[in-house]
């Protein structure tokens, strides 16, 4: 018999390469998940000010969900792996009413996978092969590292193509971006953008649409936090920053680039504060082939005939609906005055955002007025700190800042002002 002791793992290259790829957001949180906060298994853990959550309509969408699960007799049976027609439907019939597409979507283009990085990952495994790369705009979100690269053998190459975190896209600098021969696939954009909080303007987005037909690139929206954004600020038509506009409102978008190059990712997780339900949507309007691809693809992350119904019940009470989404941009607007107001008291530097639940500080300035500069080593020291002492933050290495001192704060919280001075060490 062979010595056990001297067999190797025995995986694929495939598995070996998933396994090696680097995916610092996800190395943070495996860090500091034991650390955070529980109602029953770690009551006194850290707060969870890392990751992308929304709790200020937690109380309302479980009180609605409680009325949407049913269990039938057919949900013993396979139902549709890329999402019953319903559902489908009701997913685009809520993007008719809130993204304002050119073109209404009709249910067939929907694919309803599990959750937005399935959506991306699967996009990817049908756009790119082996060896191609996808190009993603710089800083991002962190997942994309794993979503893009895990098991596709992709490569993800980050752009920067602005002056500042908060800056709209500098043609120059998009222009002088190299494109590595013909390995390059895909463009994938985050709008509303993750980790800025702020959105890119039509214009900009006409940029980024002509810079990829030029390089025959497909490009993918991840639109994940359409809804929650507020601006115009609620109540009023004044908007403080650049409002949110859907790629699908884009009228006669073939003038920059070929129509069946363009896809969209949506989900459940953010606008709707349903992380755990994973559930997320491939919104493709012109590409019938890419369709075919994706819904053969859904066979691996079968949709839950449970899930489906629960959100198709949900989905029918639109005007529900629309008041949660108004509701929703309502208390994100209220949270984001109150941060803001208590950061400025603080001295913190931040960048202007309209968009939920979080919103990037910079800290380089207090090094400063000491005359030290910060540096990544100081910043891996204070996320550290910040977690030993009860708050988990992310920090701007995650999304592959090129500066050191951001940090990412989530504030769609329920305000305590004990988890205040926790987290700044005020009294």
């Amino acid at each position: 018999m062979q010595d056990q002791g001297s067999i190797s793992s025995r995986l694929s290259q495939r598995a070996l390469d998933s396994l090696a790829a680097p995916v610092p957001l996800r190395a943070k949180l495996i860090r500091a998940l034991p650390e955070l906060y529980h109602p029953t298994l770690n009551p006194t853990g850290a707060i969870n000010m890392g990751l992308a959550h929304n709790d200020l309509m937690q109380k309302d969408i479980m009180e609605k969900l409680s009325t949407c699960l049913e269990f039938q007799t057919s949900d013993l049976e396979y139902g549709d792996p890329h999402g019953s027609r319903v559902l489908r439907g009701l997913v685009a019939d809520l993007m008719n009413r809130h993204f304002n597409p050119v073109i209404p979507l009709h249910f067939r283009n929907i694919t309803v996978v599990p959750g937005a990085g399935a959506a991306v990952w699967q996009l990817v495994q049908s756009l790119a092969d082996p060896g191609d790369s996808v190009m993603v705009l710089a800083p991002y979100y962190g997942n994309f590292d794993l979503d893009v690269c895990v098991s596709t053998g992709v490569k993800l190459i980050p752009i920067y193509p602005h002056h500042s975190m908060d800056g709209g896209i500098d043609m120059d600098l998009l222009n002088s971006t190299k494109i590595i021969g013909t390995k390059c696939k895909v463009l994938l954009i985050t709008n509303p953008r993750n980790p800025h909080g702020c959105c890119y303007s039509v214009k900009d987005m006409k940029h980024l649409l002509t810079f990829a037909s030029k390089h025959s690139l497909h490009v993918i929206f991840d639109e994940v936090y359409g809804l929650s954004t507020f601006n115009p600020i609620p109540g009023t038509e004044s908007s403080l920053f650049e409002p949110f506009t859907s790629v699908l409102s884009i009228a006669n978008i073939e003038q920059w680039i070929a129509p069946q190059l363009v896809h969209v990712v949506y989900g459940m997780s953010k606008d709707f504060c349903l992380n755990g339900l994973r559930l997320g949507f491939i919104v493709d309007q012109y590409n019938a082939d890419l369709r075919s691809a994706v819904t053969l693809s859904s066979m691996f992350g079968y949709m839950s005939t449970l899930n489906d119904r629960l959100v198709c019940n949900l989905l029918k009470d639109t005007t529900w609906i629309d008041w949660f989404v108004n509701t929703n941009r309502q208390r994100l607007y209220k949270a984001y005055e109150l941060t803001t107001k208590y950061l400025e008291q603080l001295g913190i530097e931040y960048i202007p955002s309209g968009v939920g639940p979080f919103i990037v500080v910079k800290i380089d300035r207090l090094f400063k007025n000491h005359g030290q500069e910060i540096s990544f080593e100081i910043e891996e020291a204070i996320w550290e700190t910040a977690l030993l002492n009860g708050v988990y933050i992310a920090q701007g290495y995650v999304f592959h800042c090129l500066e050191p001192g951001y940090f990412r704060l989530t504030y769609s919280l329920e305000w305590d002002h004990n988890n205040l001075h926790m987290l700044w060490g005020t009294s």
